[in-house]
């Protein structure tokens, strides 16, 4: 029997999948029943077993149609006997065989044709003329509420199936015929006996149309038997998890809703395609919202009116159409009647709504309508904003509650809050300029509108409520699809004014509302359609050459000044070519949004700041290259000894190239796939969210979590404040000006009316305070000893102890002035160890000098007799070739702690760890430094296997 978990009261245990966009006639395996062994092998464990499969959108694709599948749905009429062929049966269809009758379709005849006139693989003309959609796959577009029921039902079970096909000569006969047009050849020579045989043919016009969708059938219907295959695990999983859904576009057409031009085309003016959207609608109700919100369509109560008033028009229109029941769907489903001068959809009263929330005690899953919700201010032609009005997005963010820290919540809708920025910089723009907007599909996306974006950012962190200091703090996970391929990004903002969320909802745009908010995006997508260009981005990830396409730094004003609303302001400077001078900074807009690069220099503070990061899988390696095509390995099992070692050479090349590799799905991850979402959720601070994809290599048949993606959602200093050194971020090659040099910050040569101080000194000398560097290294170079010190101080700035210097010590050695002190967790730093002083490392920098905080570990030189240590000579050794002379030793003082291991004190100082004495490397100087005496010594023969048949040599 079919069973279930709920989600466990411990988010640590929590596990959820998820995953969008499945054609089953698309490219590469069908990644949807990978859940199937996945719930299997956790078995009847509810602690194991996956808790949710949230569904992203694009559950079916009504536009994008497989011939085949809609000549299942419908079959075809016998066949009389001709020429040389024999008569063939009628094939009863899925629909048929269901008992749901053909349906009229609104074209403005007195005579109106059926669905079933609309034959599979022709309908695009229709599609565009008459329902004036804008897909551009739309030749087996469906149409009647038949086919959406039945195509539904066919993707997610295998039972409707059956064993025989129909095949192209039968459905499309009238083609057939014309291939089989003899045109005076010879018996067996007409096109179709040639385009059959694999001989050279010479095809009319009209034959070259009906061969292309010949040859597009076949190859779909391969494609669908693969998808067949998996049918079986997909339906026992669906019966075996708890499932949420939420829609996007393909569950009713390509570019639904896109645009104010497409709604009042295709939905207001348009009976054919208001019929379509209808019936995508009422498809949408009964297999996707109903399960979602089972209360708003209850038997009962005023909360399931409306719900149970749609069902009971579908159930009086599916036993005879009439206009009553029809206008009724329409109202309850949503469909809009008018566009707005403003670009608001009218909604009628009363309408369904297909957003939710649903909450455990230390999980709540946010489910948004991106779709129905729509507003289009810029124009007709413009695409509209996802979510703008304050009212459906304030019932959506906060309708049901907000959460605690201590609790999970994730946010489920179709796309990716910014994409990646190779795609949404790069291609995205050169699509939509070659192959025009619909196909390029880049408006149809939270980036297309500065507003919505900002907005929704804006909404869901504001929604926290605020802490003791007034700071509003919030972390959210979100998942998203739609893209065709998985990635992942971590979006940390700040801002005083969130965008359109004062503390009075009255005056949006006025006061101070101090938010902080980090945010795990993550994408899992297609389940199945990968192409080409997904596989092609699957192998060369973020593009390593192109840095820029790592990071999003993004800052922001409402721009809202009355009678100056969008109006062009001045931002702040930026430095021109050759650093000799700087230009204005200027934004406009409402709001004015600017990315914030190195060369900007800010003059007005922004009211609030985005850092988008996109991730890589945990284990990528820049430096190495692979081609994605694991080698050929067999059991080496009962094979002789030096084949068996070939295939263990193999198996281990195999995983020193998936682990070493920066593309080939360690950042992006464009072949089908299925993701996993944990959490590592302990009190305080340091939280996690983790991605896992699960796909399968070329090659083989069995997927598994190749790609992990973890995101911090530790919120760190704020991104408000402005970096100590100058407002500059620091990094190796950064250098203070000098007699023929301009000063060099963040990579970018200065003016000198920027500069006002000598930075890389001033943090050498600080790094030189706290212990990281000695003052003979503070030269104003940021180079590789900088590097290391603030490397070194990332590194132990991230523990859960350190030492202090309290002021007043008077003790002459320096580390007898340094006492252990604890970090408490929301002091600690908690960014990367990556050698850059960015505005984190800075904050943390300055925030150890308030405190009076030194690196915990000391190095002293000590002139020594024997192995006894005599007079101390330096009491802060920090660089390796520090101390040279031969009568020197240096030891370690751990002021934290001895740690265990660290061997035997030297006599009279159990403080002091052996370090060794300095020698120098006679070849590599690099190489030089402490080393202790020699205890014992590995010999090859003792640690290598002896010749076969001989023993190990003797230890």
């Amino acid at each position: 029997m079919p069973t279930f978990v709920t989600p466990p009261t411990d988010p640590n245990q929590l596990r959820i999948f998820h995953g969008s966009c499945r054609k089953p006639h698309g490219e590469g395996p069908d990644a949807f029943p990978i859940l199937d062994p996945i719930i299997a092998a956790a078995g009847g464990d509810p602690v194991h077993r996956p808790h949710q499969l949230v569904l992203g959108g694009d559950q079916i694709y009504a536009d994008d149609v497989a011939d085949p599948l809609l000549g299942l749905v419908h079959g075809h009429d016998a066949l009389p006997a001709t020429g040389s062929d024999p008569a063939v049966p009628a094939y009863q269809g899925v629909a048929a065989r269901l008992g749901l009758p053909p349906e009229a379709m609104p074209v403005g005849t007195s005579s109106p044709p059926t669905d079933a006139t609309y034959l599979p693989g022709k309908r695009a003309t229709t599609m565009e003329r008459d329902a004036k959609f804008t897909s551009g796959a739309a030749d087996s577009h469906l149409m009647s509420l038949r086919e959406y029921l039945c195509v539904y039902l066919m993707a997610w079970s295998d039972v409707l199936w059956p064993q025989s096909w129909p095949t192209f000569e039968h459905v499309l006969a009238a083609d057939t015929r014309i291939l089989k047009d003899p045109e005076d050849r010879r018996p067996g020579e007409t096109v179709y006996d040639l385009m059959l045989a694999g001989r050279a043919y010479t095809p009319s016009a009209q034959q070259k149309e009906i061969i292309e969708r010949y040859e597009r059938w076949q190859q779909q219907a391969i494609a669908l038997r693969t998808f067949r295959l998996g049918l079986a695990a997909v339906r026992r999983q669906l019966a075996n998890v708890a499932t949420y859904m939420v829609p996007d576009d393909h569950e009713v057409t390509d570019d639904w809703n896109m645009t104010r031009t497409w709604v009042d085309d295709a939905v207001v003016k348009s009976p054919l395609g208001r019929r379509i959207v209808r019936n995508a609608m009422a498809a949408f109700v009964v297999f996707q919202a109903w399960g979602n919100t089972p209360d708003r369509y209850a038997e009962t109560g005023s909360a399931g009116e409306p719900g149970r008033t749609a069902l009971a028009a579908l159930r009086g229109w599916s036993a005879g159409a009439n206009d009553a029941d029809d206008l009724t769907l329409r109202t309850r489903l949503g469909l809009p009647t008018a566009v707005t001068n403003e670009g608001r959809l009218t909604r009628p009263a009363g309408a369904l709504t297909y957003h939710y929330t649903v909450t455990w005690p230390r999980y709540q899953l946010v489910a948004l309508d991106t779709r129905t919700w729509r507003q289009y201010p810029a124009g007709p032609e413009h695409p509209g904003g996802l979510l703008l009005d304050d009212q459906p997005l304030n019932e959506m963010l906060t309708g049901g509650g907000v959460l605690g820290d201590d609790a999970v919540t994730v946010i489920a809708q179709p796309v990716a809050l910014f994409g990646v920025p190779v795609l949404e910089q790069l291609a995205q723009p050169i699509a939509n300029a070659t192959a025009g907007r619909w196909t390029a599909d880049a408006e149809d996306a939270w980036v297309a509108s500065d507003a919505a974006v900002h907005k929704i950012l804006a909404r869901l962190f504001a929604a926290a409520p605020p802490g003791p200091d007034g700071v509003r703090r919030r972390r959210l996970v979100l998942l998203g699809g739609d893209i065709h391929f998985g990635s992942a990004e971590r979006i940390r903002y700040s801002a005083t004014l969130p965008y359109a969320c004062g503390p009075d909802p009255a005056k949006p745009y006025e006061g101070v509302n101090r938010t902080e908010g980090v945010l795990a995006g993550f994408v899992a997508s297609a389940f199945r359609n990968e192409d080409f260009k997904t596989r092609l981005l699957h192998d060369v990830g973020y593009v390593p050459l192109l840095d820029v396409t790592g990071r999003i730094d993004l800052v922001g004003w409402a721009n809202e000044l009355p009678d100056k609303e969008g109006q062009r302001m001045q931002a702040g400077v930026q430095v021109a070519v050759a650093a000799d001078d700087v230009t204005g900074w200027w934004v406009s807009g409402r709001p004015a949004v600017s990315d914030y690069d190195a060369l900007k220099v800010l003059g007005r503070q922004p009211e609030w700041n985005v850092y988008v990061q996109f991730l890589r899988h945990d284990e990528a390696d820049p430096t190495v290259r692979r081609d994605g095509t694991p080698e050929s390995v067999l059991d080496p099992a009962g094979l002789p000894r030096d084949q068996a070692l070939a295939q263990y050479l193999a198996a281990a090349r195999n995983l020193d190239h998936y682990k070493g590799s920066w593309g080939n799905g360690k950042e992006i991850v464009g072949r089908n796939n299925l993701g996993e979402i944990t959490f590592d959720w302990p009190a305080g601070e340091c939280k996690s969210a983790t991605q896992r994809l699960w796909w399968q290599l070329p090659g083989e048949q069995r997927a598994a979590a190749l790609t992990t993606y973890t995101v911090d959602l530790s919120f760190g200093c704020s991104l408000t404040t402005v970096a100590p050194y100058g407002g500059f971020v620091l990094r190796p090659d950064d250098h203070d000006a000098t007699a023929t040099a301009k000063a060099r910050y963040d990579g970018v040569d200065r003016p000198a009316t920027l500069v006002t101080d000598r930075w890389v000194s001033r943090l050498q000398h600080d790094l030189a305070t706290l212990g990281f560097l000695t003052p003979e290294e503070t030269d104003g170079e940021y180079g590789i000893l900088t590097y290391w010190a603030v490397r070194e101080f990332q590194a132990y700035a991230r523990r859960e102890r350190t030492a202090v210097e309290p002021a007043g010590s008077t003790a002459p050695r320096y580390s007898d002035r340094l006492q252990p002190v604890d970090v408490p967790e929301s002091e600690r730093y908690l960014g990367p160890i990556s050698g850059v002083a960015d505005l984190a490392t800075q904050v943390a920098v300055k925030h150890w000098l308030d405190k009076r905080w030194r690196c915990p570990v000391v190095v002293e030189s000590w002139q020594v007799a024997g192995d006894s240590p005599q007079r101390l000579d330096q009491p802060n050794v920090w660089i390796f070739d520090q101390v040279t002379a031969a009568d020197q030793r240096l030891y370690s003082r751990v002021v934290t702690g001895r740690p265990a291991g660290a061997g035997s004190a030297p006599a009279g100082h159990p403080e002091l760890i052996r370090l060794g004495a300095y020698r120098a490397h006679a070849v590599d100087a690099e190489w030089s430094g402490p080393v202790l005496d020699a205890e014992s010594e590995l010999l090859p023969e003792a640690s290598c296997p002896g010749r076969r048949g001989t023993s190990p040599a003797p230890r």
